[in-house]
């Protein structure tokens, strides 16, 4: 029986909490072909991707942004591919940010803040060209996260 998580659940886990933090972040599409290198460089310096280890190995974006039918998990939110960009979605129109930071907490064991910390640090090393943004004051913002 394997210990922690299985590939798999990693990934899931990875992709809703990498597409939840890029709603926090205003984050409307990014371009995935720039983001492997980002997400490897912001893993070495997450203090819970002890958690994720096949994906501190070998950390594909598009593997974590993709859905499949067998995948279990969270469900909480996704990532759709339209026109070559990643665009992150909740899973539910009901559910607001605060509420999905919270499903995410429950079903990851890992706090919001650090996914959005984790989130940060990936952004902040994915080229600016490939990243879009919501116009500032359109959406909600992290400040329910902040301490």
């Amino acid at each position: 029986m394997p210990h922690g998580p299985t590939r798999a659940r990693q990934q899931t886990e990875m992709g809703e909490g990498l597409a939840v933090g890029c709603l926090v972040e205003g984050v409307t599409g990014l371009d995935p072909a720039t983001a492997d290198q980002a997400l490897r460089a912001a893993l070495e310096t997450w203090p819970w991707a002890t958690r994720y280890p096949s994906l501190r190995r070998n950390p594909a974006v598009r593997d974590t942004m993709r859905t499949s039918p067998g995948r279990r998990g969270l469900k909480i939110a996704r990532w759709v591919f339209s026109r070559g960009l990643a665009v992150p979605q909740l899973r539910d129109d009901d559910w607001d940010l605060p509420g999905a930071c919270i499903r995410l907490e429950e079903g990851t064991d890992v706090p919001a803040r650090r996914w959005l910390d984790l989130t940060r640090a990936f952004l902040d090393r994915v080229p600016d060209a490939a990243i879009w943004r919501a116009p500032a004051g359109t959406g909600e913002t992290g400040a329910f996260l902040e301490l």
